[in-house]
């Protein structure tokens, strides 16, 4: 059984392998985005300004590990919260900010600033940008609007930025923005993905961004 399932594994990644190729052989953009290698540290530091900071963050079962990358140094903090708490709190936020909630939306929003933002506030403070690289279900999670003790958002107090990995944000820096004015919006506000509903407000948010 077990020979068997190392020959199905074989098969299986040059099936993978032939796909890609053809892929990179009919589209070099799609291409280089889905097969693109992790970058060396020092790379994704490079492209990094003195007021650029990055926050990625990855979830088990237990803990949060939280990776603060600036263009000069790497730390890690290891936060011990479940994730079965962490998509609790998710949830609760989510529904408080849709069912207009106030005061259960800015109590997980605060306890979520507090898991996930202040043990590396001091590592972050003084840089103007801050990129978040979330995981699970932190994709779902408005980081923007987390609040502080002194009901100030994060927005507030950084420009923020998503990228989905550093290997991602690493390419997307790479490449040279095309000149214009012109604004493309792209809304998934009204998409259902697992326990997670859309997110309301969405398709008036990024109208309202096309008329800046």
């Amino acid at each position: 059984a077990s020979h068997q399932l190392s020959e199905e594994l074989f098969r299986a990644q040059n099936d993978y392998n032939n796909l890609i190729q053809k892929i990179k052989l009919g589209n070099e953009a799609y291409a280089t985005v889905i097969t693109v290698e992790p970058p060396p540290l020092k790379d994704v530091q490079s492209q990094l300004d003195d007021q650029t900071a990055i926050l990625e963050y990855w979830t088990s079962d237990e803990s949060i590990v939280i990776w603060t990358i600036t263009k000069e140094k790497l730390t890690a903090d290891v936060i011990p919260v479940s994730r079965r708490n962490l998509q609790r709190e998710i949830n609760a936020c989510r529904k408080g900010i849709s069912l207009r909630v106030t005061d259960v939306a800015h109590e997980s929003l605060t306890k979520l600033r507090q898991i996930l933002i202040d043990p590396v506030k001091s590592k972050i403070n003084g840089y103007k940008n801050l990129v978040i690289i979330p995981h699970r279900s932190l994709h779902f999670l408005p980081f923007h609007a987390l609040e502080s003790a002194e009901n100030k958002f994060l927005i507030e107090q950084h420009v923020m930025g998503y990228a989905p990995s550093a290997s991602i944000l690493h390419y997307c820096l790479g490449k040279k923005p095309s000149s214009g004015n012109r604004f493309l919006g792209l809304a998934l506000g009204d998409m259902t993905i697992g326990n997670f509903s859309g997110l309301p407000g969405t398709e008036l948010e990024v109208n309202q961004l096309a008329e800046l």
